[in-house]
């Protein structure tokens, strides 16, 4: 019973990092965007940002 257990757990564990991983990755995505479109002389019109970073949108008007 506990050899299952300590199976599920880690399995579980294992599926949250996954999930928090592509977070970050996705709100990096964001940031940049963000920040290239400011870079660039533009101006950011349009800013939208999901749960967790999962959708958004960034509209650039320079």
């Amino acid at each position: 019973m506990k050899t299952r257990k300590g199976k599920y757990l880690l399995i579980v564990i294992f599926l949250v990092t996954t999930f928090l991983m592509a977070a970050a990755f996705s709100y990096s995505g964001y940031s940049k965007s963000v920040q290239d479109c400011r870079d660039s002389g533009g101006t950011v019109t349009e800013d939208q940002l999901g749960f967790l970073a999962m959708t958004w949108s960034v509209s650039c008007e320079e």
